[in-house]
């Protein structure tokens, strides 16, 4: 899930899950950091915003996104996004202790990234991304996708 991610981004996610692997192996042996989204294209960015929306089952509770891809475009179009997902034996799982969600927004704070979790209407604790004011760097980050074929 790592590739195509803007290289920048991509060693500052790669330090951040490494941290939190080390963290969960000394608190919560049984659980595994996976990253479970990174680079979406709009088609694929827009079938997310759909859902809850479009798609069934529709309401509130199921959507998950509200950047529709082509006029709200995402950090993860951008290549400047990941999300995780926790996993105990073969399942994967969201619902851990709040400490653990604290301790992952805390280390991406540390390296100078946004977490879904500190926002106010729309609380995404799973997610993790370059600064939205850092406009120099999604600039930087679409022409690395322009040479890189994923523009």
């Amino acid at each position: 899930m790592l590739e195509n991610l803007y290289p920048p981004f991509k060693s500052k996610a790669e330090k951040l899950l490494k941290d939190m692997q080390l963290y969960l192996d000394r608190n919560y042996p049984h659980l595994e950091v996976v990253v479970t989204e990174g680079f979406r294209t709009a088609a694929y960015q827009n079938r997310l915003w759909k859902k809850g929306r479009v798609t069934a089952p529709i309401g509130k509770a199921y959507i998950v996104t509200n950047c529709d891809g082509y006029i709200n475009k995402s950090p993860h179009q951008s290549s400047c996004a990941i999300d995780i997902a926790f996993k105990s034996g073969n399942k994967l799982t969201w619902t851990v202790q709040t400490e653990v969600w604290d301790y992952y927004g805390h280390l991406i704070r540390q390296y100078g990234l946004e977490w879904g979790g500190d926002w106010k209407s729309f609380k995404d604790q799973p997610h993790c991304q370059v600064k939205r004011d850092d406009k120099q760097t999604f600039a930087d980050a679409q022409a690395w996708q322009k040479e890189n074929g994923l523009r």
